[in-house]
């Protein structure tokens, strides 16, 4: 399936996503509330346009929604002082572990709800995959991974 931007950004498709996670985004715009990282009292070097910031509201409002964005980044805090690109090439490096806990913990929940609606269950023997979502991996860059997939699976 292929959704257009003012799709996915409809307030009635906030149940679809369950996780949207952007690193240093070059769009964006101080002071909102998804913003996490201490790069949030900066306009990016294209804001957002009160329209734009209107339609990620309602993903921030459900909790699905969370830029990082830290001071010294060029690209998503050019405002701050002595920007450096080194701030904005390590959000991986840096943000890894929180960000698939953050990612893993929202696409379980979604997956608990669709299991409670018997939406995700298995045939027979053959575990669902929220049942094997569920019981998890160990290495934090898998679950970033298992956790976008299975935020891509739930479009």
């Amino acid at each position: 399936m292929t959704l257009t931007y003012n799709a996915l950004v409809s307030p009635a498709n906030t149940h679809t996503v369950a996780a949207a996670l952007m690193y240093g985004p070059t769009r964006r715009s101080a002071n909102q509330t998804w913003t996490v990282g201490g790069g949030e009292v900066s306009d990016g070097g294209a804001p957002r346009t009160a329209e734009q910031n209107a339609g990620l509201k309602p993903y921030a409002d459900a909790g699905v929604l969370r830029e990082y964005c830290q001071p010294r980044d060029p690209i998503c805090a050019p405002h701050t002082e002595n920007t450096d690109m080194k701030f904005h090439l390590d959000y991986f490096d840096k943000y890894s572990d929180e960000a698939s806990k953050w990612v893993i913990d929202l696409a379980k929940k979604a997956a608990d709800k669709k299991s409670s609606n018997h939406e995700n269950q298995g045939d027979g023997d053959k575990p669902s995959a929220g049942d094997r979502l569920k019981a998890g991996i160990s290495h934090p860059v898998g679950n970033f991974i298992v956790g976008f997939a299975v935020l891509i699976g739930l479009l």
